[in-house]
């Protein structure tokens, strides 16, 4: 029986490569949404912070988290710092400020060499707030909100864990109902 690849979770050495392969098989029969091209692009992580970043800079005016590619090896481990794996999803792949505290830029250095998987390790600003609340992602068609996914420490987590549910939000106040 083959075992599931840890980075992933697909069967076999070439999981990731095949699922996307048959992916884009299947849509040229039937419509796949996303399209498997802007899946792959959205996986990498910093470059969409890249542009989030431009958005927040020229257009809204607000603040953004510090975001840096991880260049290995580590010579030192930041504090206040998250670090996350693009191509990762769910807190998969994320080592919070308490969790990187009591290793040495060695040790650290290897667990991200191996749980890369080819995806590149970017640090974000440690954002405490994100952790007690949550995100909230909103998504926009034509002008109007589409959907919100919101992902929310799970219930009974300890902050030590790293444990998010995600889910999509029924239901919301609009922002004269929540001022």
């Amino acid at each position: 029986m083959e075992s599931r690849n840890k980075c992933h979770g697909f069967k076999g050495r070439n999981g990731p490569e095949k699922h996307i392969e048959l992916l884009r098989l299947l849509s040229n029969k039937v419509p796949i949404l996303p399209p498997v091209d802007d899946m792959l692009a959205l996986s990498r992580k910093m470059d969409v912070i890249k542009v989030f970043d431009l958005i927040a800079e020229q257009v809204t005016c607000t603040a953004r988290p510090t975001t840096n590619v991880v260049e290995l090896p580590l010579k030192e481990i930041p504090k206040d710092i998250v670090f996350k794996r693009e191509g990762s999803d769910m807190a998969e792949h994320v080592y919070l400020p308490h969790e990187v505290a009591r290793l040495t830029p060695n040790t650290l250095t290897r667990r991200l060499k191996k749980k890369s998987a080819g995806y590149r390790w970017i640090t974000q600003t440690y954002i405490p707030q994100l952790r007690q609340f949550g995100e909230w992602r909103v998504y926009v068609v034509g002008g109007e909100v589409f959907q919100v996914i919101t992902t929310q420490p799970r219930c009974g987590a300890t902050t030590a864990e790293n444990v998010m549910n995600v889910d999509v939000l029924h239901g919301m106040w609009n922002l004269a109902e929540l001022t």
